[in-house]
């Protein structure tokens, strides 16, 4: 019972934390392609919506992280960008 509370507890910090991430993201400038690229793979997984989902905004989202991924890959190809993104 008492690693039932403590696995509970530690999701729901680990949540918590996840949370003050993504407001941390929403507040902080990007200074690079790959921050704005890193803000958006954030928001797909945090919004469990990485996968097939269909229904909006997640395609278009999906859609602008794989063209800002080829794009930089593209024009910087010396910085590193997730395959994952661009997929």
């Amino acid at each position: 019972m008492e690693a039932d509370t403590a696995a509970l507890k530690a999701e729901c910090e680990a949540g918590d934390r996840a949370k003050d991430l993504l407001e941390a993201f929403s507040t902080t400038p990007a200074t690079t392609v790959a921050g704005v690229a890193g803000k958006l793979e954030a928001v797909l997984h945090e919004g469990k919506a990485w996968g097939e989902c269909s229904e909006f905004p997640w395609p278009q989202i999906r859609s602008a992280l794989s063209d800002l991924v080829r794009i930089a890959r593209q024009n910087m190809p010396e910085q590193f960008f997730s395959r994952r993104a661009a997929s």
